[in-house]
């Protein structure tokens, strides 16, 4: 009837691993799968499920630091719809070397514009 939309640690000692949760209550929803028409009895079947919108789903892909590297880098947090820090550090490492100050050259520019492209090209090629 419940589901979790915070989970904090408290400050402890060592061997405590004392949390705060925050738990919000879900909305029931009823789905209705209607029976044949030939069935004498009632062949309605209703089934009951709790919604929880996107936005309030904690994420399902944890991991301790040491195995941190085995989680999908495509994630993304989607209670603030970022990217995780790891994948953001990533892209700033990027970004560096792909300039487009305004103070570059307009050659630059369109040479790291070309870059992302052809980059943007092959993945959807992979992808496909």
């Amino acid at each position: 009837e419940f589901h979790c939309i915070l989970k904090v640690q408290l400050p402890n000692w060592l061997h405590v691993r004392d949390s705060i949760s925050v738990w919000k209550r879900s909305k029931v929803c009823e789905m209705v799968f209607a029976g044949e028409e030939d069935e004498d009895d009632d062949g309605d079947e209703t089934i009951e499920y709790k919604y929880i919108p996107p936005e309030e789903i904690l994420p399902t892909n944890l991991a301790a630091p040491c195995m941190s590297h085995l989680l999908p880098k495509q994630t993304v947090d989607v209670g603030t719809m970022e990217a995780p820090s790891s994948l953001k550090k990533e892209q700033n490492k990027k970004r560096k070397h792909t300039s487009t100050n305004p103070k570059d050259p307009p050659n630059t520019i369109i040479e790291s514009v070309k870059q992302k492209i052809k980059k943007f090209r092959k993945r959807s090629d992979e992808d496909e």
